[in-house]
């Protein structure tokens, strides 16, 4: 699965701890290092760096997946107009098939244009495809308070509570400590 659209939405970082400060993520492609963010986050290179345009329409995008997996989790309709919104992002993300030939001929999907519009769309892309191809109830947020992490839970009891080790083990001790001081 291409979770491009959960790095996006939890680009709005929340310290799982509760100690530091909330922190948009996205920010950081402004300053030094953002080439290896992006090959961190999407696995892209050649970009050239974001504008703060960029960075306007990124957030905008992670408000809209973040409304439509708010819905999802919450199983409420998704709404029409955030569809519609979605499949203009979709329109942006223009490929053609490239066959080469190795030892085996190959058949890949290939950008018209890298740049970070086409980013966009593939990011979209690769939510749409969560729409329309897996399970929706593997939609998640982290049940920490602090944390509000989205993941795609793929245990085979779909009861995963928690995005990672370790938030669930913080919450455990946090449930042992409150359990053993009110004994």
């Amino acid at each position: 699965m291409d979770i491009s659209w959960q790095v996006l939405i939890n680009t709005d970082w929340h310290d799982y701890r509760g100690i530091a400060k909330d922190e948009d993520r996205l920010l950081k492609l402004l300053k030094p290092g953002w080439e290896s963010l992006l090959q961190e986050w999407w696995n892209i290179e050649g970009l050239e760096q974001p504008t703060p345009e960029v960075i306007g329409a990124l957030q905008k995008l992670r408000t809209l997946l973040q409304r439509i997996t708010g819905d999802i989790i919450g199983e409420r309709e998704i709404a029409k107009h955030d569809l519609d919104e979605l499949n203009i992002y979709l329109e942006h993300a223009p490929s053609h098939l490239l066959l080469t030939r190795g030892e085996d001929f190959t058949l890949q999907r290939v950008p018209c244009a890298s740049d970070w519009t086409w980013l966009l769309g593939q990011i979209a892309a690769s939510f749409a495809t969560l729409l329309a191809k897996y399970d929706l109830t593997r939609v998640k947020q982290c049940s920490n308070p602090n944390c509000r992490w989205t993941y795609y839970d793929e245990s085979n009891s779909k009861r995963r509570r928690w995005c990672d080790d370790d938030c669930a083990n913080m919450m455990r001790v946090r449930h042992f400590r409150e359990r053993h001081r009110l004994a």
